[in-house]
């Protein structure tokens, strides 16, 4: 509207109204011949106003929908519009005041870049990045688009620099070296971001970027322009869904749904759980942007360790950050203690009837069974389990979008005694030796319990059966090598002493406790991803992580399970 401000003459007037036609578009009503309707319920309002709008080409009435709001939000997204308001249909107008009961919710376009450099972080960032120097694909050649320094968090900041420094080269890997603010390091052109942004400049640079996140499943040659899709398509579309579905094909590859979900602001979580803590064990809480409603929080789910409910929903809010990339898009099998580790307990799959709408699901047709399952897409969802009573954390091995295809290959190393510890570290290694040998990395975690479990990080494409044949014909060599100390019995009672490689694990609905997640035992340890180095470590325990000490140990070494996530190897 510039271009309409501070013309006074008459010919200019005209001139701009030619070239920059504007129209008054009317969303609300307060007061009418007289009538104050403030107090009156929007509902009402948006009638009112619909009914005295005279049909006119210069005023228009801005329509709505009614409670069909994800799917209205997903069509907004698609179109590159920039959002959408949320209003409750009960609400009054609250004039000068921010309210709940009004929610802007954004949905700026998304553009996957190629990772080209980082430049020096200041101030508080001076140990970290300071912003990530981003580039396109045009013409075959990388083209300067940008940099992007908001949207992360510390961890991020830790492990994204970790990565980026393994990939350091001395020159630019752009032709012509864009300009920075502050000294740049360069990098091999090989990691791709999702940064969401307001619009491209007329100079060809993204506007207001902010970080999304890593994208292991695209390579440079994919970060083209994506061209979002026009307002008028999604119109068009509305009474059509097999149109919109076709419309929506025809865009570049968009990133999972979950993705464009940045991780939450760690000041934003300690805020949070400052207000958990002065809850009364029944109480609601505003968390990630969700009011939840909470129960029974000081009841004590570990009682050798006094850890209650709260403490619980603490932990899994604080490590959310951490939780979520091995949570995202993928069913989740819960373990649910309502009394306690000491109490019974159940395995729920099923999205109970009482979970809120908005927690995301997935329905997955088994060959005997139908079950919804719950998706952990954001940190709300994950406080609303913890108080659900689930302490073990189980996702699946693949995605919804390709739930045969699993993302990675496992190796689930368990003793049976007398055999102990030790000897699943010594197993450990060979399968180390034998990954070695196929070229293929591996990142390799504690149960949390009495063992370890090796991941083989994979491009998609096997299938499960395809995967867990590869994992018992490499167990099965290992065997050759330690007969005397791996059992392949399907007895308990008979594994006695020995290591069980437990290749059945590869299988579609089975799962293993998520990197983080707490486990049922005393003490309440936490599965732990390590560095392969520390199995050389005297002091390496299964359970030696817990809810107490495992900050500690992610500030000082980071992620070291991000590896897994890559998908950048095959199946020898």
């Amino acid at each position: 509207l510039q271009s309409r401000i501070n013309v006074s003459r008459q010919s200019d007037i005209e001139r701009a109204a030619r070239d920059c036609p504007v129209v008054f578009v009317a969303f609300d009503i307060l007061r009418l011949d007289g009538r104050d309707l403030v107090s009156t319920a929007l509902r009402i309002r948006k009638k009112t106003l619909r009914d005295v709008l005279a049909p006119s080409s210069t005023v228009l009435f801005a329509d709505h929908v009614d409670n069909d709001g994800l799917d209205f939000f997903q069509q907004v997204s698609s179109s590159g519009m920039e959002g959408m308001l949320a209003k409750r249909g009960d609400s009054t107008y609250q004039p000068g005041r921010r309210s709940r009961d009004w929610l802007k919710v954004k949905a700026w376009r998304t553009q996957s870049c190629v990772i080209v450099g980082y430049t020096s972080g200041q101030g508080r960032r001076r140990e970290h990045l300071g912003a990530l120097i981003l580039a396109v694909m045009r013409g075959g050649d990388l083209k300067h688009c940008g940099q992007v320094g908001t949207g992360f968090n510390d961890r991020m900041l830790r492990d994204i620099k970790a990565r980026l420094d393994a990939i350091r080269v001395s020159r630019s890997p752009i032709h012509r070296t864009p300009q920075t603010s502050e000294p740049a390091t360069w990098v091999k052109p090989e990691l791709v971001c999702e940064v969401r942004f307001a619009e491209w400049t007329s100079t060809a640079i993204l506007r207001h970027p902010a970080f999304v996140g890593l994208r292991s499943d695209l390579t440079p040659s994919d970060c083209s322009v994506e061209k979002p899709l026009s307002v008028g398509a999604v119109l068009r579309s509305r009474d059509n869904d097999d149109r919109v579905a076709g419309v929506v094909s025809e865009a570049s590859r968009p990133a999972p749904p979950s993705s464009q979900k940045p991780l939450p602001d760690e000041q934003d979580i300690e805020r949070d759980l400052r207000a958990l803590k002065k809850l009364r064990a029944n109480d609601h809480w505003e968390v990630a942007g969700r009011r939840l409603a909470l129960t029974n929080l000081d009841k004590v789910l570990w009682p050798d360790d006094g850890y209650t409910k709260r403490d619980m929903i603490a932990y899994y809010v604080r490590m959310g950050p951490y939780l979520l990339p091995y949570l995202r898009n993928r069913p989740l099998s819960m373990q649910v203690f309502p009394d306690g580790i000491t109490g019974k307990s159940f395995w729920r799959k099923d999205k109970p009837s009482h979970a809120p709408q908005w927690i995301d699901s997935w329905t997955y047709h088994g060959e005997e069974k139908t079950k919804t399952y719950i998706v952990v897409n954001e940190l709300a969802t994950l406080a609303w389990v913890a108080n659900a009573g689930v302490i073990d954390l189980h996702p699946w091995h693949s995605q919804i979008d390709a739930e045969h295809q699993p993302d990675w290959a496992v190796f689930d190393l368990d003793p049976f005694e007398p055999a102990t510890f030790h000897d699943v570290v010594d197993i450990a290694k060979l399968v180390k030796a034998a990954l070695d040998h196929f070229h293929m990395k591996g990142v390799i975690k504690t149960s949390g319990q009495t063992g370890l479990q090796i991941y083989v990080p994979l491009r998609r494409g096997p299938d499960y059966d395809r995967v867990r044949g590869w994992v018992e014909e490499v167990g099965r060599a290992i065997g050759q090598v330690a007969r005397d100390r791996i059992t392949w019995e399907w007895t308990v009672a008979n594994r006695t002493g020995k290591i069980r490689i437990d290749y059945t694990q590869n299988i579609i609905n089975k799962t293993l406790a998520a990197p983080y997640s707490l486990r049922p035992a005393r003490a309440a340890p936490v599965s732990t991803p390590i560095a392969w180095e520390e199995l050389d470590d005297s002091k390496l325990r299964p359970d030696r992580w817990n809810m107490r000490n495992i900050q500690r140990r992610v500030n000082e070494v980071g992620d070291l399970f991000l590896p897994v996530l890559d998908g950048d190897q095959d199946l020898p």
